[in-house]
């Protein structure tokens, strides 16, 4: 669903890893530089082509690293059922394997708004 809304088409496999806060520590420290867990992190396989906007059928599109001690403490502060914040950073983790980021407010409002569709189409929030 998250990649129709944001504009492409074809099937691809992604997969989720869960970790804990100390491992996802260890990854956003060596591969962001950030000495702190987060919640979610991408790591595509590959560049898309973003002009044809067409996933491949040949293989997977990256993998999700997850921390759900990070999730659930996320939760309890913002008051949100833990499910609903797990399939949250899940939606926002396969955008960023897409491509999209938000590193400036233009991308930050798309991507937030894909976002915020996708977990309103399909009745998580």
């Amino acid at each position: 669903m998250s990649f129709r809304l944001a504009g492409w088409s074809g099937a691809a496999a992604i997969s989720i890893v869960f970790v804990s806060e100390p491992e996802m520590r260890r990854l956003n420290r060596e591969r962001r530089g950030l000495d702190r867990p987060t919640d979610v992190l991408s790591f595509a396989y590959h560049e898309l082509d973003r002009k044809e906007r067409r996933l491949s059928d040949s293989g997977g599109l990256g993998d999700l690293i997850v921390c759900p001690g990070r999730v659930r403490r996320q939760a309890a502060e913002i008051g949100r059922p833990c499910a609903q914040e797990l399939a949250l950073v899940i939606v926002h983790g396969f955008l960023h394997l897409l491509g999209y980021d938000h590193n400036v407010p233009a991308r930050e409002k798309k991507m937030f708004f894909l976002q915020q569709e996708v977990l309103l189409r399909t009745k998580v929030l």
